[in-house]
């Protein structure tokens, strides 16, 4: 897992859309989808102007798991010391 030790991996804390679904009689604005308060841990293979894509697994220099994170919701990134 050479190409593994190159990438540090990090811990994001980040704030995700929330949705509700099904019928509702309270008045528009009334009602709440509260943000998500998350953290993800993993290495970071991408990273643009917009987001930070990291993968969950890593083997031999492959990942899989990967997830997109808009940079506008990321409230904390951490490296993770080995």
């Amino acid at each position: 897992m050479t190409k593994t030790k190159q990438i540090k991996p990090v811990l994001i804390e980040w704030a995700d859309a929330c949705a509700s679904v099904g019928w509702s009689y309270e008045t528009v604005g009334q009602e709440t989808a509260p943000v998500a308060q998350c953290v993800t841990i993993g290495w970071p293979i991408h990273e643009d102007k917009d987001q930070v894509i990291i993968a969950a697994t890593m083997s031999d220099g492959a990942h899989n798991q990967r997830m997109a994170i808009p940079k506008a919701w990321i409230k904390k990134r951490t490296v993770i010391r080995s």
